[in-house]
């Protein structure tokens, strides 16, 4: 069940991805059917976006999200995320988070 990206100095914190399958008995308060298939999209060394695709796991079978699913669980992921100050953007199934510039560290 995820919980919520976090950008911290321009790197991505990704909380309790948990399980890929994770069906055998639904909770339909919690929605552990949902999930998400996390991309990172690398540049110069750096993860610059986070691609997100919203799944639903039913009978150990794991499809693309769409409907009344799809906007839900990109509801709660934008809400988690912001919570930690974190912007999740998208369109259609496509959803990301942009990670941008990593700060200098400090000595």
């Amino acid at each position: 069940m995820f919980q919520g990206v976090e950008v911290y100095r321009g790197r991505p914190i990704l909380y309790d991805c948990g399980e890929f399958v994770d069906d055998y008995a639904v909770d339909p308060a919690l929605r552990n059917d949902w999930g998400l298939l996390f991309g990172l999209e690398v540049e110069g060394g750096r993860v610059r976006r986070v691609a997100l695709t919203p799944l639903l796991i039913d009978g150990c079978q794991v499809r693309r999200a769409a409907g009344e699913d799809l906007e839900a669980i990109a509801a709660r992921i934008r809400e988690l995320s912001a919570e930690m100050g974190t912007e999740v953007g998208g369109e259609g199934h496509r959803l990301w988070v942009e990670c941008g510039e990593a700060q200098p560290r400090r000595r």
